[in-house]
């Protein structure tokens, strides 16, 4: 028998009567943690609280139309000039119907329909122009019908999205907030 056969043998061998008679050694025993008897419980002192603040006072209507006017520094109209831009195309009843819209806006009272027609011109200029940045490209690429349903059905998607954000937005405007998404409007037409 070799040695590495002779040294497995003693491994596995049983164990020895005096190792099976020998009780086994109790595992030490687990410190538990010391817990101190509480003290009586003594009335704190009360902590002053800090003094409620006022509520903010409301805003008047000269301030908020002064801040919804306020804009953004913009560049000089001739540096705007040489700044490349995007524009698409649409049709003329649509261009008409921003013109009504953004002049009721700007010449004409607070009234609370001025919200509900500016978030519907909104609506349709993102839809005409989903058409003319992303749907015309595909038609001219004659990606073929099941391309084009797909991207349809993705851009219908996407400008139902757009349109209930915007909607959401425009419609809690105040009327001096739709002068200025009006006169941007007419800028940027």
């Amino acid at each position: 028998m070799s040695t590495q056969a002779a040294s497995l043998k003693r491994k596995n061998a049983p164990a020895t009567k005096a190792a099976i008679d020998k009780p086994p050694t109790p595992a030490p025993a687990r410190k538990k943690a010391v817990t101190r008897p509480s003290a009586p419980e003594q009335a704190k002192p009360a902590v002053p609280r800090a003094p409620v603040r006022a509520a903010k006072a409301t805003t008047t209507p000269a301030k908020a139309a002064e801040k919804a006017t306020r804009t953004a520094p913009r560049p000089s109209p001739a540096r705007e000039a040489t700044l490349p831009s995007l524009r698409f195309h649409h049709s003329h009843a649509l261009r008409e119907r921003t013109l009504i819209v953004i002049d009721a806006i700007e010449t004409g009272p607070a009234a609370r329909g001025h919200g509900e027609a500016l978030a519907d011109l909104v609506a349709e200029l993102v839809q005409a122009g989903m058409d003319w940045y992303f749907f015309r490209p595909l038609q001219r690429a004659q990606v073929g019908f099941m391309a084009e349903q797909s991207a349809r059905l993705g851009l219908n998607t996407a400008t139902k999205m757009i349109n209930s954000a915007s909607r959401g937005f425009i419609l809690r405007m105040n009327h001096p907030q739709l002068r200025v998404v009006a006169a941007y409007l007419r800028e940027i037409s």
